[in-house]
């Protein structure tokens, strides 16, 4: 699917997490169609910046799809440099090239034409063109509804701690022995609170890469 919205939109989490509950939506619908669920594991991949993806915001909304239940883990893999190449990308390639064959486009619904006219689908995937007109204030109610910050997820230049994780994986604590079947006795969460803990907690494990042990 792709989504154009005007330039004057914000680029940031609020526009990320608008855009993986319209994902959400149109793959449950479309998976109902054939009589089917979601999936229990949802897949991301997204680019290294904390403006968009690599942020307190769309981390806990990660956590909150598994501690819901939607989905018993959410993994975000983010792109290391030199991702240029790859077939997300290959794709906008595709796209660039179909409306560079149109000699004038003046609207958002006039640039989803020319994709929807100029772009063959993938794999025989079902070709969507969105045009979104502003997105929801995601951040303010995820910190309204959990007052929830996670320092430490991006690299920190002023402690001179560059290291930094590319592999996000949130599941439930009661799962942590069946989805890291090799090390699940040893991960010990780091407690806010021991009395409030829950078998349902959302618990975050990082990989500095995705070859990473």
């Amino acid at each position: 699917a792709y989504v154009l919205m005007e330039p004057d939109i914000q680029k940031d989490a609020n526009m990320q997490v608008t855009m993986l509950c319209m994902a959400l939506q149109w793959a449950s619908s479309m998976l109902a169609e054939r009589g089917l669920t979601l999936p229990l594991h949802l897949v991301i991949q997204a680019d290294n910046t904390c403006r968009e993806t690599k942020n307190n915001c769309f981390l806990v909304f990660c956590a909150m799809l598994v501690t819901l239940g939607i989905f018993k883990s959410v993994s975000v893999h983010f792109h290391r440099m030199g991702h240029t190449h790859g077939p997300i990308d290959q794709r906008f390639s595709v796209v660039a090239t179909a409306i560079a064959r149109k000699k004038v486009l003046q609207t958002l619904s006039d640039f989803a034409e020319a994709i929807l006219k100029g772009v063959a689908p993938a794999r025989n995937r079902k070709l969507m063109v969105h045009v979104c007109n502003g997105t929801y204030n995601f951040a303010k109610w995820l910190w309204v509804g959990t007052g929830i910050t996670t320092p430490g997820i991006t690299p920190n230049p002023h402690t001179k701690e560059l290291h930094t994780n590319h592999c996000w994986r949130c599941v439930q604590r009661q799962d942590l022995p069946t989805m890291e079947k090799a090390r699940g006795a040893e991960w010990q969460p780091v407690e806010l609170d021991q009395s409030l803990a829950s078998e349902e907690d959302a618990v975050l494990l990082l990989k500095e890469w995705e070859s990473s042990q």
